[in-house]
This record gives structure tokens, sequence and C-alpha cells, in this order.
């Protein structure tokens, strides 16, 4: 039997916040990129917590309105540390 994660409902349950739905929150892609092309040059830590879909979509993004970079460029240009937690537990 597959454990079920539980993550998001933990989540919205402890912690205060006004979203409705997952729908509300803003874009995690268009966050990254606006956050990031506003740093100085590798002076960013990102710290990840569960999957990293966001990151790998991160890497996959295009130029846009925050950054004329693609997401590989803005993050070799931004980061200079990637701290994860992260795993596999049976």
């Amino acid at each position: 039997e597959k454990a079920v994660q539980g993550w998001p409902e933990m989540l919205t349950e402890k912690y205060p916040h006004t979203l409705q739905s997952s729908a509300d929150a803003p874009d995690a892609i268009e966050t990254y990129r606006k956050i990031l092309s506003a740093q100085p040059d590798t002076s960013v830590t990102v710290v990840t917590v569960g999957f990293l879909t966001n990151l790998a979509r991160l890497l996959d993004s295009r130029p846009d309105e925050n950054s004329p970079l693609d997401g590989k460029q803005l993050i070799e240009k931004k980061v200079k540390r990637l701290v994860s937690m992260a795993g596999a537990f049976i």
C-alpha cells in the first residue's frame, strides 16, 4: 500500500493563510523568475523541502518580462547555493 503524502493538507491546517485553493496561489515559476532576476548575481540560496517539480520547471523556463535569460541561465547567474531536503523513505 502506497503511503499518502498529506503535505499540502498539513500546511493548510497548521499555518494561517488567505488562499481558498492552490489555484489562488501565484504561479511558482513566475515568482521564482521575478525574485531571482531582482537579486544581485550569485547572492541567492534556494532552500527546498519536498518535491523538486518547480525547480525542474524553472530550469526549463523561457525568457519573459522578468528576465531575458532562460531558466538555466538565470539560475547560473543568480544562485550561489541550493539546499535540498528530499528522499525516498520506505
